[in-house]
């Protein structure tokens, strides 16, 4: 079995990702979450750590939405603001960081569930002109899984559809 990791993005994600040898260690809060794994509930896959403390977000009506909401992960909150918030250097740091985590994410639940996964990656490298200012965005890249199922419509649609941001999907494919 050939098991291949297949990046959909966008024109403005492309320049963002990761080149080949590309390694990034893990900071304590996400090897902590990977080891704490994925659990099921309500039909849906979840990080068992965020599961439990948000229960209350989950929406036995809307799955794919309750399991894109609470498997959200704000990358950027591990990524050194050293490298200058926003800056290309901290978007590439990000979507890397993003990407590898993705890939393990999807190779935890393979072990676990037959059920494929879809993370989806985004980023905004923000608009504030300065701190405070209410009219632009804080730079941020988020990270968020959820369960492919046949006959529900995918929580994001095709990459090419957004053109305001950096946008990527994620799957594994066994073949």
């Amino acid at each position: 079995m050939v098991v291949e990791y297949v990046v959909e993005s966008n024109d403005r994600m492309r320049p963002l990702l990761p080149t080949a040898g590309d390694a990034y260690s893990y900071p304590r809060p996400l090897r902590t979450l990977l080891r704490r794994g994925i659990s099921r509930e309500s039909g849906g896959l979840f990080f068992a750590s965020h599961l439990r403390a948000n229960r209350h977000l989950l929406d036995d009506a809307d799955i794919v939405g309750s399991e894109a909401l609470i498997n959200k992960l704000h990358v950027e909150d591990f990524v050194s603001a050293k490298l200058g918030l926003g800056s290309d250097a901290w978007a590439r740091q990000c979507v890397g960081l993003a990407v590898q985590f993705g890939r393990d994410v999807l190779e935890m639940a393979a072990d676990a569930f037959p059920q494929p996964l879809r993370v989806a990656i985004t980023l905004d490298q923000g608009t504030q002109l300065f701190p405070g200012d209410d009219e632009g965005t804080v730079p941020s890249c988020t990270l968020r899984f959820w369960s492919i199922r046949p006959g529900v419509p995918e929580y994001f649609a095709e990459p090419s559809a957004y053109d305001t941001e950096p946008f990527l999907l994620l799957s594994r494919v066994e073949s």
